[in-house]
């Protein structure tokens, strides 16, 4: 079992309820969301936490970027917030915690923050903290500390409760006493509420406060709560004294056993649960007496269960034939939460682990994780799965730009935003010569560029450009302007593809060669800055080659670069932007999971995002600090047999090329079964 696999929030699920209307244990699945998700913008790394407030979703992981579906990445570590109107994330929020973030609730104007880290937003936290929900700042008065990353935040009323693997907790400003496995702290002071005090015997991994405010439920690795061995995996105790309530007696929750429980959503009278186990299940329970309405085994680990429209969504690590209730999933699946029938819902889920957590709101699925691709869409670390009523029109087209030639002008631009939850189809490209008055259709195109053969020299033209799905058209992009000429020769057209890469001191450059403007083009122009939007011409290139190597460059700053090419007539227009940051040589850390099962602990780990410019040439393994692998480069996974039921484990791993080692991956702790 992973620490960093909590799904989230948890006053959410009770909105959804409310909205959707939810008031019996099922009803019939009168809503439910697609199966294709919104091409969005996304993350560059594993997604662990979603909690979704209005039009703004707070997500958080182990990433370091975001990226936009042009393949754009903006800085943004570790937690920040996506906007579903617009498909993009809200680069103005960066709090920047120093470690990984695991687990997120919102109450109010208020984030509550858990995981590795000991500092956020600038000011020292030790794995728990508060912000404003807006700006990111930390709330300066509420500072309670755990001794372990806690697995799961969740905010009732004026309770914060924290659930996880630490032995210790201390409220703002106190002493860390003993205080294992789950606390409950105030929402506004921090202080540590001592007369509640549930008593598992092992570690919570969610905690979710019931709809009636009396009762709190807890999911789990504990085989008792209170001394109560009917309480396996999952209880209900008293939001008054955390004693465990009466007449709640938990069925089988996967198949004949009652295994360790990694998220709870209440919806009506039932319970929806994601289990682990012999595999894993997706299990829908009577939230009074633990009754068993339906459960549905998997080959892999339920991480997370939401329910929108009557319908349960469950995602996790389960895959292919036999991988959900022994039909074919791949880490997605939805069930009637009426009748428990397994809908035909079936999206592919690629990466060998996929989904990590889960969130929802009234008409969107959530998901987060360390994937790359769903389906044929191209979608990494956070997709968004919307009903009918919640699918728009695409955002628009952006960064138009126009360069014209000799009765012709060659427009490109950037991909929108966002598909509006439908699969973007084309687009069409207008023009004006006139007061813009009345547009004409130029042409439609399915890619992001398109040639005006249709221009007459010498006239001013005006362009727009907007995406068409089956929702309906889009808003067009800003204008661009250009004038087409009859003179013998012209500028040369805007270089293509430029990539910026960061290497071992230096940033290397590529682009593609563009239209010569009927002169051959004689060289190229590099520009360069330290701002975005702010560079300025830096060096010159003679010749016909399409590759530039900065070395001039400090190591870990980041350097904003543009392109344009020259020949005889002029320079022509200045590429898009790319940015890149020069390396010590040394690779990025591997990004670690790992699953335990009874009698070994399974790791697995991402090659480096950069090799630093030396190839990786062996991975070595730790534990508790100290080496216990070397591995080949080729090898990314490793298991641990040496291990004892109940001890908890710390594993990092780090890549090695010819320079030295990566930075330590962040710890992944897995108590042996």
């Amino acid at each position: 079992m992973t620490r960093s696999n909590r799904p989230l929030t948890t006053l959410l699920a009770a909105a959804i309820a409310a909205v959707v209307g939810l008031t019996l244990a099922g009803g019939p699945a009168a809503a439910a969301v697609t199966a294709t998700p919104s091409r969005t913008w996304g993350t560059n790394g594993r997604v662990l936490a979603i909690a979704p407030v209005g039009d703004r979703v707070y997500v958080a992981g182990d990433f370091t970027a975001v990226t936009d579906p042009s393949g754009r990445s903006y800085p943004a570590t570790r937690l920040a917030v996506f906007v579903p109107s617009t498909g993009r994330f809200d680069l103005g929020f960066a709090p920047a915690p120093d470690a990984s973030v695991t687990t997120l609730a919102v109450s109010g104007s208020s984030l509550f923050v858990g995981g590795a880290f000991t500092t956020i937003a600038g000011a020292k936290r030790k794995k728990l903290a508060k912000l404003v929900a807006t700006t990111g700042a930390v709330d300066p008065t509420w500072s309670p500390v755990v001794d372990r990353p806690p697995d799961t935040v969740a905010v009732s009323g004026s309770r914060v409760y924290v659930g996880g693997p630490f032995a210790q907790a201390a409220g703002s400003g106190g002493v860390l006493a003993a205080k294992p496995w789950v606390a409950r702290f105030d929402a506004t002071s921090g202080s540590l509420d001592t007369s509640w005090s549930p008593t598992p015997n092992d570690r919570v991994l969610s905690v979710r406060p019931a709809d009636d405010g009396a009762s709190v439920y807890l999911g789990g690795t504990f085989t008792t709560v209170g001394g109560s061995t009917t309480q396996r995996g999952i209880s209900r105790v008293s939001a008054t004294t955390g004693a465990v309530t009466a007449g709640f007696v938990p069925g089988n929750t996967n198949q004949t056993s009652k295994p360790p429980v990694y998220d709870i959503t209440q919806s009506g009278s039932r319970l929806y649960l994601a289990v682990a186990g012999s595999g894993g299940a997706c299990t829908a329970m009577d939230a009074v007496t633990g009754a068993v309405a339906w459960s549905k085994h998997t080959n892999g680990n339920l991480q997370g269960v939401q329910v929108v429209g009557g319908v349960a969504y469950c995602g996790g690590h389960f895959t292919g034939a036999g991988g959900f209730d022994n039909l074919t999933r791949y880490k997605l699946a939805a069930v009637d939460t009426a009748t428990g029938t397994t809908l035909p819902y079936a999206p592919v889920v690629n990466s060998a682990l996929g989904v990590w957590s889960m969130a929802a709101d009234s008409g969107r699925v959530y998901i987060g994780g360390d994937f790359t691709q769903i389906d044929a869409t191209p979608q990494t670390g956070l997709a968004v799965f919307g009903d009918d009523a919640a699918r728009t029109v695409t955002a628009a087209p952006s960064t138009l730009v126009a360069a014209p030639g000799d009765a012709a002008v060659i427009l490109h631009w950037d991909v929108p935003s966002t598909d509006g939850g439908s699969p973007l189809q084309r687009y069409r490209v207008y023009r004006t010569d006139d007061a813009a008055t009345t547009w004409a259709l130029v042409g439609t195109t399915t890619g992001p560029d398109l040639t005006d053969t249709t221009a007459v020299n010498d006239t001013t033209y005006r362009y727009r450009v907007t995406a068409l799905n089956a929702v309906g058209e889009s808003a067009p992009s800003a204008e661009v302007a250009a004038r087409p000429s009859a003179a013998a020769a012209t500028a040369p057209g805007v270089p293509g593809g430029l990539v910026a890469t960061g290497t071992y001191n230096a940033d290397r450059l590529t682009w593609s060669t563009p239209a010569s403007g009927g002169s051959a083009i004689t060289g190229y122009r590099v520009y360069r800055g330290t701002t975005s939007g702010a560079t300025t011409l830096y060096a010159s290139t003679s010749g016909t080659g399409t590759s530039f190597t900065d070395t001039a460059v400090t190591v870990g700053t980041r350097y904003y670069y543009r392109v344009s090419a020259v020949n005889a007539v002029g320079e022509s227009v200045l590429s898009p932007e790319e940015w890149a940051v020069p390396t010590n040589g040394l690779p990025s850390p591997p990004v670690l999971s790992g699953t335990a099962r009874i009698g070994a602990n399974d790791l697995t780990w991402t090659e480096p995002a950069k090799d630093g410019g030396s190839p990786v040439t062996q991975y070595v393994v730790l534990r508790d600090s100290i080496r216990v692998a070397v591995l080949p480069a080729t090898t990314r996974t490793w298991t641990d047999t040496a291990v004892v039921r109940g001890t908890a484990y710390g594993y990092r791993v780090k890549a090695v090329n010819a320079i030295g080692s990566s930075p330590l991956s962040a710890t992944v702790v897995l108590t042996g079964q």
